[in-house]
């Protein structure tokens, strides 16, 4: 079990899937691929003298959960690893996979 701070532990049935799960996650790529995706799921950036932007948070909850992930649904997910960190994870039932350093965190998390 993987306890993080802030948030307690993160127990496995606190994330559930389906036999609906490949039409849910078209759909999300669909909602996100409109006009309005980029106002759906962002990470926000730094203002500088206001507040700090949410990537450092964003990359954390990403990572988390992309281990959570891969360790309670290994015939779900495919983790790609560097100096044993997730680098990218693979959506095996639609053959996606999504790059952890490339791609926005917050996007990543609502596609998994």
């Amino acid at each position: 079990m993987t306890h993080t701070p802030a948030l307690g532990p993160l127990e496995s049935r606190s994330r559930q899937l389906d036999r609906d799960f490949p039409a849910y996650y078209h759909m999300r790529a669909a909602r996100l691929a409109s006009p309005r995706g980029p106002k759906l799921f962002a990470t926000l950036p730094d203002r500088p003298q206001l507040v700090q932007g949410g990537a450092d948070a964003a990359r954390e909850l990403v990572h988390e959960l992309a281990e959570f992930l891969v360790a309670r649904y290994p015939g779900v997910y495919r983790a790609t690893r560097r100096a044993g960190e997730i680098v990218a994870v693979e959506v095996l039932p639609v053959g996606i996979t999504h790059d952890l350093e490339a791609e926005d965190p917050i996007v990543v998390a609502a596609m998994l």
